[in-house]
């Protein structure tokens, strides 16, 4: 990695205040989808949008898992989205 790759990635994690984890890992803290978009995929989309990111930076940074910090009631939406 790049001196300049590597600013841009602190400065990153500082804005997103993302946590350090034993394993490089992309976190969702919050994914919502307003009341009046529910079941039109959206919240799907953006799901796989975070796939394909997590995916095009693992070689940059490592990224070896995707961990969501859900609400209690969305918990259900991203267990059928193959999340644990």
């Amino acid at each position: 990695m790049r001196d300049s790759e590597a600013k841009k990635w602190w400065q990153l994690k500082k804005k997103c205040s993302i946590s350090s984890y034993a394993i490089s890992a992309l976190k969702i803290t919050r994914l919502l989808v307003d009341d009046t978009s529910t079941k039109k995929r959206i919240g799907t989309e953006m799901l796989i949008l975070a796939d394909i990111l997590a995916f095009s930076i693992s070689n940059l940074v490592g990224c070896k898992l995707i961990i969501v910090d859900a609400k209690n009631e969305a918990k259900g939406f991203y267990q059928k989205k193959w999340f644990q």
